[in-house]
């Protein structure tokens, strides 16, 4: 009888030790590529509840210069280097050069070189297209003479 206990608890005691303690997830991978001229050397910082993930891509300007851009990502559009999305004046100048954080108002944080040449933080906030623009001026007319009609 003792022999059975300890068997028993022998095949107890193997049986918990390969349970997990706890459930490990599993994962899939999304390689992000690089910007155009880089030599696939680049680095995720952050991502955010959209899945848009921004970090640098390390770019070759010529065979001897080089430097770092910093990127926007997603799975529509593919890397994209912030300095080409920059439309109004404020980007004269600037060499943004990492993305360190985006937040779900699609905010991004990072540093890069201001046009006296130094280094310094900055903060991108998305400007709305002009067609987004039309439309929402659209809708807001539209409400308004709705809100007319119905006073009449």
């Amino acid at each position: 009888m003792k022999n059975r206990q300890n068997i028993i608890l022998t095949l107890l005691a193997t049986f918990l030790t390969t349970l997990p303690l706890h459930a490990q997830p599993l994962y899939s991978i999304t390689g992000l590529g690089d910007l155009p001229g880089s030599s696939f050397n680049s680095n995720a910082t952050d991502i955010n509840d959209q899945g848009q993930v921004v970090g640098h891509s390390h770019t070759s300007v010529t065979h001897t210069i080089s430097s770092d851009r910093a990127f926007i990502w997603d799975s529509t559009h593919g890397m994209v280097d912030l300095n080409n999305l920059i439309i109004d004046d404020s980007n004269q100048g600037w060499e943004l050069i990492t993305a360190r954080d985006i937040n779900n108002h699609n905010q991004i944080v990072g540093w890069g070189t201001n046009p006296n040449g130094d280094r310094e933080g900055f903060i991108l906030t998305p400007i709305p297209e002009p067609a987004t623009m039309s439309l929402l001026g659209f809708g807001a007319i539209s409400l308004i003479k709705r809100r007319r009609t119905a006073k009449q």
